[in-house]
């Protein structure tokens, strides 16, 4: 005799309805999660809505700057995206445009979910621009940032990083030694006048400066290596560097003179924009004066004539190297 079964009691049967309800709320919340992750890993911005009903549908609101301007995208999260989903979410759409008072305050309606079943009806119903449908997959592959090209250099100095990675980078930890080596002799200075303490937060800050600059350089090269920055960034770090040291050398050059470590640094500095193939008239000429010495008045002069060489330098120097 077939046993029989036992028919489920109201209490059960809700029961088991709630659970499954409370199940499919953890999915919804989790694949929200990855979908605001997918948006602040392309540098947007994803804000939770809350709930309007069909005047106002949409989990999240995704903001991109677009040349200046400001783009807005309601983002619509569903468990599947498949016909009755896509119908639903484009009749909310166009009921909420309907009934708004105002111009809509976002320009386009994105449907999205973990995954597509079936094509029986258009991503874009209607053929209306402002409704698109995604899988999740599709979602990360458009926001994706493109990985810059390993291709051939274009710019001096782009060329040089290619040519002698490994000769800037001994090049780069040489000079860091030697700016540590300064700031370790200037923290253990403790001078008694104001003008001397002033004398020296003035030395530590150039000399921070300057090995920050060097760091960065140290990592674009690494990274444009790697293809994993532009070359444009490789040449603004270094541009950088070389506009600090000519300034350095205007200012404090009757200092730098008269002090050999301060001497040594000038001249690493340079043979590091040389071998980048982005010293500059200025830069050189600040070497010879240390390299062959001269008056304080002497110094002035160049120091003078470096500043209008500086201008001139920069202003015709489209890659980061005198032509």
């Amino acid at each position: 005799m077939a046993k029989r079964t036992k028919k489920p009691s109201d209490r059960e049967f809700s029961s088991a309805l709630r659970q499954i309800g409370a199940k499919d709320k953890v999915e919804e919340a989790e694949f929200e999660r990855r979908v605001v992750a997918a948006f602040d890993a392309a540098k947007w911005k994803a804000i939770r809505l809350p709930d309007g009903g069909r005047t106002r549908p949409g989990d999240l609101l995704a903001i991109r700057s677009d040349l200046g301007q400001e783009r807005r995208y309601v983002i619509d999260c569903t468990r599947e995206v498949n016909p009755g989903s896509v119908k639903r979410a484009y009749e909310d759409f166009r009921y909420s445009l309907e009934t708004s008072k105002r111009t809509p305050d976002f320009d386009e309606y994105w449907l999205v979910g973990p995954y597509i079943i079936g094509e029986p009806m258009r991503k874009r119903p209607n053929n209306d621009r402002r409704f698109r449908v995604f899988d999740l997959k599709h979602l990360e592959a458009l926001l994706a940032t493109p990985k810059p090209k390993r291709g051939a250099a274009t710019t001096r100095i782009g060329k040089a990083v290619r040519a002698n990675e490994k000769e800037i980078n001994l090049a780069i930890n040489g000079l860091i030694l030697q700016i540590d080596a300064k700031l370790e002799a200037l923290n253990g200075e403790r001078p008694n006048s104001d003008d001397g303490r002033a004398r020296i937060a003035r030395e530590t800050s150039d000399f921070r400066r300057m090995r920050a600059a060097l760091e960065c350089i140290r990592e674009m090269v690494a990274a444009f290596k790697k293809g994993k920055a532009p070359e444009q960034e490789v040449v603004r770090a270094t541009k950088t560097f070389r506009q600090g040291v000519e300034e350095w050398w205007t200012n404090k050059s009757e200092e730098i003179m008269t002090s050999t470590a301060k001497g040594a640094v000038l001249v690493s500095s340079i043979g590091l924009l040389a071998l980048m193939k982005a010293d500059s008239v200025a830069a050189i000429t600040a070497v010879a004066t240390v390299v062959n010495g001269g008056a304080v008045q002497r110094v002035k002069q160049i120091g003078t004539a470096i500043k209008r060489l500086g201008k001139r330098t920069f202003a015709a120097d489209n890659d980061g190297a005198v032509q």
